[in-house]
């Protein structure tokens, strides 16, 4: 049975990530991947933020579609743009994940396409047997970074079983839309998506990435059904070029370490609860456990420091990120035009480079006063009240 001293479940951006870092450091890594293709079927809306990858990361000019100046927030009538010069950008994840897969390859690391792992079981000297569909394979060390299904996860028991408030169900569709902006669009409303959100992200060349996201706990009516719906509503042009339904976690998961396992991006249910964005905190949980094996090497005492920093960093983020969604999830359309209206005031067409989010709420609870107790509800959590 062949030795690696790290296995990889997952050939997404966190896996190929974590694999060309560790191999990189001369660690043999195998990479498996259940795709045939790395970067086919990308269940993505494909935006990123440039500050949360900054000193991770650069951003290759082919990875992008569109360079994004802002945002357009609407509610089910109106809406207001807000001016981000350098935001982010809408990427093209087939050419991003591609290219990530085959600079693990090209660092070292061995890869295995088409290939799913069927098992995982512990082994002598605190190692674990990963059985595939091509074999078996030991290691002192497995990455789960499998994606929303998390089986490296649940294998191992650090993944609790799926929860429908844990998880938005999406629909999307690369459409040709006639949009041509560099503006990521935004519908917010219970009428629209019942406690999420829908999209309309540029791709370029009228292009773009449609999408929604709903709470299925709110409602009996599946994405699609909304998906249409709002298609029908909001967009002029709709020539849809492939379409599929996915799920996203939208949850704050504690555990990511085990006795020979880390979950890392998606495979630990790593995304921003409010959102439900995945690339950067792929990105991050990757680079922020390759640093502690990279201290430490492959150990416990790596593990937990990852585990702990992981939650210092961004765990009270994250927690507020879920208390956000669970109160917006209450909000009525009413309140919702009313919010968008305060934006439309007071934001519309402005130039902004930080996104003051204390500042944003009082300055909405001046304004409506009858707010407060939303308002208050929001900043607890996210800041010491």
């Amino acid at each position: 049975m062949k030795r690696y001293d790290v296995i990889v479940i997952g050939g997404g951006p966190a896996g190929s990530f974590i694999s060309k870092l560790l191999a990189g450091e001369g660690f043999s890594v195998l990479l498996v991947e259940k795709k045939r293709y790395p970067g086919e079927n990308i269940h993505c809306a494909e935006g990123l933020s440039s500050a949360s990858i900054e000193g991770i990361l650069r951003i290759k000019d082919r990875w992008v579609s569109v360079e994004l100046k802002g945002a357009e927030i609407n509610s089910p009538s109106k809406g207001f743009t807000v001016l981000y010069p350098g935001v982010g950008w809408i990427l093209d994840r087939r050419m991003f994940d591609r290219d990530l897969f085959l600079e693990a390859v090209q660092s070292g690391a061995e890869c295995l396409t088409g290939v799913a792992a069927t098992s995982i079981e512990e082994y002598s000297d605190g190692e674990r047997v990963v059985r595939t569909t091509a074999g078996s394979f030991r290691s002192p060390l497995v990455v789960g970074a499998d994606g929303v299904s998390g089986f490296v996860g649940r294998e191992t028991g650090l993944l609790k079983p799926f929860n429908l408030k844990e998880f938005h169900q999406t629909y999307q569709c690369l459409a040709y839309t006639g949009i041509d902006d560099q503006i990521a669009h935004f519908y917010v409303g219970r009428s629209i998506a019942p406690g999420g959100y829908a999209w309309v992200f540029p791709k370029g060349g009228g292009f773009s990435n449609v999408g929604i996201g709903i709470d299925r706990s709110l409602t009996r009516r599946s994405a699609k059904v909304y998906f249409e719906q709002f298609v029908k509503n909001y967009i002029n042009s709709f020539r849809p070029v492939s379409c599929f339904g996915s799920a996203v976690p939208t949850t704050v998961n504690r555990r990511l370490v085990g006795e020979g396992v880390a979950l890392v991006g998606d495979g630990g249910r790593l995304t921003d609860p409010l959102s439900g964005g995945g690339i950067a905190h792929a990105l991050i949980s990757s680079y922020m456990l390759y640093t502690k094996i990279k201290e430490h090497g492959i150990c416990d005492k790596a593990l937990k420091a990852y585990e702990k920093e992981w939650n210092r960093s961004y765990g009270r983020n994250n927690n507020w990120g879920w208390r956000a969604k669970m109160i917006l999830r209450e909000l009525d359309d009413d309140t919702i035009e009313r919010i968008v209206e305060f934006g439309i005031k007071n934001y519309h067409r402005k130039v902004i480079d930080e996104i003051k989010v204390y500042d944003i709420i009082k300055s909405l609870i001046r304004e409506y006063p009858d707010l407060m107790k939303l308002g208050l509800r929001l900043l607890r959590g996210r800041y010491d009240l």
